[in-house]
């Protein structure tokens, strides 16, 4: 009992250290918030310190309710995986490449972000039916195929990147948004049933072997695509510098999932065993959930490298804190910032996006009516504007914006 309240204090002490960093970290994106569809998934994605080293604080102390808290905990990471997605899709549909040192390469790479910006422009369609539309284009202009990943390049043939195959990413991503926390729900009710096991690989009657399979196969699928989608789009993304973003997210990935799965291997080969206080599952649970206390401390120091808010410094606009003098001053202060607040952490947007990539309901319903009417208002201001005379620089560009079928259509029109 002396060893378990010792690991106890120990990761408090990493708990506080990493609950600090990320707290101050967070709150000074909230201070500087100057741009909002990075700064949205960035503070998301710098949640997970906080929450990991709590949630797994707690589950070490009242270790009979670990799987409660390990619901949470593992929500919240498949939810961090599809926000750090969202993030690289939010830094190519909204930088400014024109600004960039190595602009020259990157704007050539993709035949010319510069033009797809004026082409998506001159389409006079509101914003929001144009969601995506400039990363869409870029994938869809580029010459060169996207290859797999060794070894499955072997396996599977290069593609072309297109708006399905970023349908398809972000399927594959969501799926383990879903599927993660109905997993951890799952053991909660095999756990009240007793046929949940002690958490070891041997026990192929028992929940928890199935569940690991489940996992594993998820995880995979979420970070395959997200290789892939990082194959088809390195050039745009290098000025993000997202190798220590991306470094952060498997970093997550194997401190929660293949960690555990380390330990449940030892456990199964003996080399950790039980106590005379503490049964295996309890050593296995309590192992994990030390070592992400303690190993959530170097993710906070990476997070603050790899999602730093000093790019965000507007010099010239002042931060949403430290302009007032006194009491109501900083009640007006902190109004703006309570309202990021709960914009941030409302999770309506994800929901959104998973009833729209699968197609749940009314709402997918909806999704296809929209766009089957926005694809159809796009055709007609092609169709006015190429009519009317609007210049086109070539006909190359006019096919890039309009498609093989509208192209044909419309120079059908045109020269008939």
């Amino acid at each position: 009992m002396e060893l378990h309240l010792a690991a106890w204090i120990i990761a408090g002490i990493f708990t506080i250290i990493a609950f600090g960093l990320s707290t101050y970290l967070i709150m000074m994106h909230f201070i500087y918030f100057t741009r909002p569809l990075l700064q949205k998934p960035i503070i998301r994605i710098l949640a997970l310190v906080p929450i990991f080293v709590v949630d797994s604080w707690f589950s070490l102390r009242f270790k009979d309710a670990s799987l409660y808290f390990d619901l949470i905990r593992d929500a919240y990471e498949a939810y961090v995986i599809y926000q750090f997605f969202v993030l690289l899709v939010a830094f190519i549909n909204t930088y400014q490449y024109e600004d960039s040192a190595d602009a020259e390469r990157l704007i050539d790479d993709s035949k010319g972000i510069r033009n797809i910006d004026i082409d998506i422009a001159r389409l006079e369609v509101e914003p929001e039916n144009v969601k995506e539309e400039r990363l869409i284009r870029i994938l869809e202009a580029k010459p060169d195929l996207v290859w797999h990943p060794w070894p499955f390049s072997y396996v599977f043939s290069p593609f072309k990147a297109s708006r399905n195959f970023l349908l398809w990413t972000r399927r594959g991503i969501l799926q383990f948004v879903v599927i993660k926390p109905l997993g951890a729900l799952f053991a909660v009710v095999m756990n009240l049933l007793g046929v949940y096991g002690d958490e070891r690989l041997s026990q192929l009657n028992r929940g928890y072997f199935y569940k690991t399979i489940v996992d594993n196969i998820s995880i995979t699928l979420a970070m395959y695509f997200l290789v892939l989608f990082y194959q088809a789009t390195k050039i745009q993304l290098k000025p993000f510098n997202p190798v220590a973003k991306f470094l952060c997210i498997k970093l997550v990935v194997f401190f929660t999932f293949w960690q555990a799965v380390g330990i449940a291997i030892l456990s199964y080969l003996d080399v950790i065993r039980e106590t005379p206080n503490f049964s295996q599952k309890d050593v296995d649970k309590g192992l994990q959930d030390f070592l992400i206390c303690i190993e959530m401390v170097p993710i906070a120091v990476l997070h603050a490298y790899a999602f730093g808010y000093k790019t965000y410094r507007d010099p010239e606009s002042e931060p949403l804190l430290g302009k007032g003098r006194g009491g109501s001053g900083l009640l007006r202060e902190l109004k703006p910032i309570a309202k990021n607040v709960g914009q941030v952490f409302n999770p309506k947007d994800v929901v959104e996006d998973a009833v729209e990539v699968f197609g749940i309901g009314d709402g997918a319903r909806a999704v296809g009516r929209k766009m089957e009417e926005t694809e159809e208002k796009v055709r007609d201001v092609i169709r006015a504007k190429t009519v009317k005379g609007d210049r086109y620089e070539d006909l190359e560009t006019l096919h890039r914006v309009a498609g093989d079928s509208d192209y044909q259509e419309i120079t059908t029109d045109l020269y008939s």
